[in-house]
């Protein structure tokens, strides 16, 4: 706040009207500031020498003029000490008024803006900037709830390289913000750089909260001999709500993101049971050991004739793709279909793999019965289907997402309506269905006979 000075104040109807109350004091009366400029003369105070005194104007402990004069002259100080005291208060309102205005645009602009932004991460940077800058701050820090709750790690920084990591372990102010969900003012706290002391200064720490959940903080820290007070720590706190919301906003974006490309990477044809529990997290367990089933309709003649026209090849092969889809799904299989023909069927089960074969197992017999009889006559070859087992690829590739899906190719291509399997899910079947070995120098394989 700019100091109010009795020069400033001796102008106009207040000067008028301090002039008038000293032109009652007998005598002459004479005002100067502190550096002894005369401000205010009316006549040379006269009388006896002693008589002439000079009276301080204080304004509270502070000394801001003297008034030279008789006894009588006392009065004057006081009555402009009242009035120096009145233009401070509301000099004190108008810049507080401006304050609150200026404070009122930064969070504006910065919620208008933040707005636009989707990026977790540069959200965060334009918090801390503004922080900064705004607040003429050393350093703010934006910090995220790390794994498990026992540590802050910190997501943007403003006034140093980086930020350490804060322990949720132990008793401190960082855990006591997130605990209440209310932000806290430390006006005196030692600042330091490393060994280096670099003097006293204050710190704010604010909760990024959205309703009951506190996701995080926002520590703002002053320079060296500044000292912030209850202004500081509700802007902070503003800050921190505006940085909260947006957070929460770009997560639940990039979930929404999230769970549209899982549903296009799982693509049209899938499990709905799955889709849900995919999408709510719940289907990790399923898919930790599952069989392949591959068939590639293509290879059965779909029952036309050699001399069948483009058109009607076309027609009967989306015909078995419908019935061979509707067949997959009905036993909980969740397809893939990267051609229209090629199909790539995985059967996730929380019991275990065993369960997921002798699913597989069924749906492929169930498969060839339902195109044998398809509407518009057998096929001329009942399609083959090679199953094996598979595992979820961690890095989620497209074209190749699970492991197996190779092994099952290998054997649909020579099952030649059969139904061939790999070593791993004969085991699994244990006996419940006749297994036959089949001479393969390369690798063992397996038909499953009905």
């Amino acid at each position: 706040m700019s100091e109010l000075r009795l020069t400033r104040l001796l102008r106009g109807a207040q000067k008028s009207a301090i002039e008038d109350v000293a032109a009652l004091v007998p005598g002459g009366v004479r005002v100067e500031d502190l550096e002894g400029k005369v401000l205010i003369s009316l006549g040379e105070p006269s009388g006896s020498p002693h008589a002439i005194r000079q009276h301080p104007i204080r304004v509270g402990t502070r000394v801001v003029g003297i008034v030279t004069g008789p006894d009588e002259a006392e009065r004057v100080a006081r009555w402009i000490a009242h009035l120096f005291t009145r233009e401070e208060e509301k000099l004190a309102l108008a810049q507080e008024t401006l304050g609150r205005y200026k404070e009122l645009t930064v969070l504006y602009d910065l919620g208008d803006a933040l707005s636009r932004v989707l990026d977790v991460r540069e959200i965060a940077h334009m918090v801390v900037h503004e922080a900064q800058r705004f607040l003429s701050a050393a350093q703010a820090t934006l910090y995220l709830v790390g794994d498990g709750r026992s540590s802050l790690e910190a997501l943007a920084v403003a006034g140093a390289d980086e930020a350490p990591r804060v322990s949720l372990e132990e008793e401190s102010l960082e855990r006591r913000v997130l605990r209440s969900g209310r932000a806290e003012l430390v006006e005196e706290i030692p600042l330091t750089e490393g060994d280096l002391s670099l003097g006293v200064g204050s710190l704010v720490c604010a909760p990024l909260r959205t309703g009951e959940t506190v996701a995080g903080i926002l520590r703002v820290t002053s320079t060296p001999g500044t000292r912030w007070t209850a202004g500081e720590l509700k802007l902070v706190t503003s800050l921190a709500g505006s940085s909260a919301a947006a957070i929460s906003h770009a997560v639940l974006h990039r979930e929404q993101l999230h769970k549209q490309a899982l549903r296009t990477r799982i693509d049209r044809f899938v499990s709905p049971g799955f889709v849900e529990d995919a999408l709510a997290g719940r289907a990790e367990r399923a898919w930790e050991g599952l069989a392949v089933l591959y068939c590639d309709l293509a290879r059965t003649g779909v029952g036309v004739g050699e001399a069948a026209s483009t058109e009607a090849m076309v027609d009967a092969l989306g015909a078995a793709t419908c019935t061979a889809l509707d067949v997959l799904l009905s036993h909980g299989a969740t397809v893939h279909a990267d051609s229209a023909e090629a199909l790539v069927a995985v059967f996730p089960h929380d019991e275990g793999f065993t369960a997921s074969a002798l699913r597989a197992i069924d749906a492929a017999f169930a498969l060839g019965e339902r195109l044998a009889r398809r509407r518009g006559g057998p096929l001329d070859r009942l399609p083959g289907v090679g199953i094996a087992r598979g595992e979820p690829d961690r890095q989620g590739r497209h074209g190749d997402v699970f492991r197996g899906l190779g092994a099952a190719a290998t054997l649909q291509a020579m099952a030649t309506g059969r139904v061939l399997v790999d070593p791993d899910v004969a085991q699994a079947l244990g006996g419940r269905r006749e297994c036959v070995a089949l001479p393969r120098p390369d690798a063992p394989a397996y038909e499953v006979r009905t």
